[in-house]
């Protein structure tokens, strides 16, 4: 079997083993031997419930999907003309983009460049959670569009800080960008074996860590010490 229905049949093998597990009550003197059977007789009907699910899937997905389809029709139906004017403001983002770079991408002694690359940048996240935004609202969930929304508004806020503060925040802004892709490749580092992928090998690991180690050298231990957006609680202190 591959490693995807070694996954699941482990999956099934955990949940019909706690179900039977749960329905029976065990005399002490018979635990190891219920145990030992309850876990012989999940193994095999895991196996039993995984060549079942997988030869129905086809014809369940393709009912699923067809039930999706009929949905997005009616959505689209209901809030064509909105759904329409946000994929022409979409278009419109997009082509402007795409003719600033054009003009001003070669521009790189300008003085401005730094500030007209963040905000490169910045215009171009924006672009893709717009793009989530409208894909959602045609799906019908509006409630995933708007958390969405307010990405997009903090995009608009983040852009708004880094041009009325000039270069120096651009700079920090870019450079602060080493300081994500090291807390991505730490934690890609940390758990690509649980996930049995290699990814991220060591050369490409170090090479990470020393741009991170050059900004901390640059902009001190609160520059680095704490990822942006990351839940409270979670670990964000950097040895």
């Amino acid at each position: 079997m591959s490693n995807t229905d070694d996954s699941l049949q482990m999956i099934l093998d955990s949940i019909l083993s706690e179900y039977a597990s749960a329905g029976k009550k065990i005399t002490d003197s018979a635990v190891n031997l219920e145990n030992e059977e309850t876990r012989e007789i999940a193994s095999k009907s895991a196996i039993i419930l995984l060549k079942k699910l997988k030869s129905e899937a086809p014809a369940k997905l393709e009912a699923s999907k067809g039930t999706e389809k009929e949905f997005e029709a009616a959505v689209l139906r209901t809030w064509r003309k909105p759904l329409e004017l946000l994929d022409l403001l979409l278009y419109i983002s997009l082509e402007v983009a795409s003719e600033f770079n054009s003009e001003c991408g070669s521009e790189t002694s300008s003085k401005h460049s730094i500030i007209q690359t963040a905000l490169a940048r910045q215009q171009a996240n924006a672009c893709l959670v717009f793009n989530e935004i409208v894909h959602l609202l045609k799906s019908g969930f509006p409630s995933g569009a708007q958390s969405h929304w307010r990405t997009l508004h903090e995009i608009a806020c983040i852009s708004y800080f880094i041009s009325k503060h000039g270069e120096d925040m651009a700079k920090r802004f870019i450079d602060y960008e080493v300081v994500e892709s090291y807390f991505q490749a730490q934690a890609i580092s940390e758990h690509q074996q649980k996930m049995e992928c290699n990814s991220l090998s060591e050369r490409d690991f170090k090479a990470v860590k020393r741009k991170f180690n050059k900004m901390k050298k640059t902009y001190g231990s609160d520059f680095v010490s704490v990822r942006l957006g990351a839940p409270q609680g979670s670990k964000n202190t950097v040895t």
